[in-house]
């Protein structure tokens, strides 16, 4: 629900504090909710956008949004960290590239570290997942890039 329908509802005073409330204390599972209400209320008014500005832990709430991690999908399991170029064990297990292979090209395992089954040489790209990668990185930078004009426009 856009927040300026909530407003209409009811008032605008009362639907920023909600709103605020709901940044301040939103779980680290609603990052997304929780950055796009941030945003909108720093939108708002120049009075709302200085009392937002001026509680700490909204803050601290909406930077720790934009350093949270992907989606399980887009993290390398072995490493626990994001994917940056996603390729395919022949057991069908992915990784990230630098993961799975040195500098050279070759595979820094033989076995396959998740089924211990003795691995081909070969490795192979995801390129949808990839694109998903990207997606995400693109996301998160256009993220911090409007946060970047709000908090220059204070």
């Amino acid at each position: 629900v856009p927040l300026s329908k909530v407003e209409d509802l009811y008032g605008a005073d009362e639907a920023r504090e909600a709103a605020r409330r709901f940044v301040v204390a939103s779980d680290t599972s609603n990052s997304d909710g929780r950055l796009r209400v941030g945003t909108e209320v720093l939108k708002r008014s120049k009075s709302t956008k200085e009392k937002a500005l001026a509680n700490e832990a909204f803050v601290q709430s909406l930077m720790a949004s934009l350093a949270e991690e992907p989606q399980e999908l887009l993290m390398d399991p072995l490493m626990m960290s994001p994917l940056k170029n996603p390729v395919v064990l022949s057991t069908g297990f992915v990784l990230d590239r630098t993961t799975a292979l040195d500098e050279h090209g070759k595979l820094r395992f033989a076995r396959c570290p998740f089924s211990r089954v003795t691995l081909k040489n070969d490795v192979y790209p995801l390129v949808s997942l990839r694109k998903m990668v990207i997606e995400w990185r693109l996301k998160q930078l256009e993220r911090c890039l409007q946060l970047a004009e709000i908090f220059v426009d204070s």
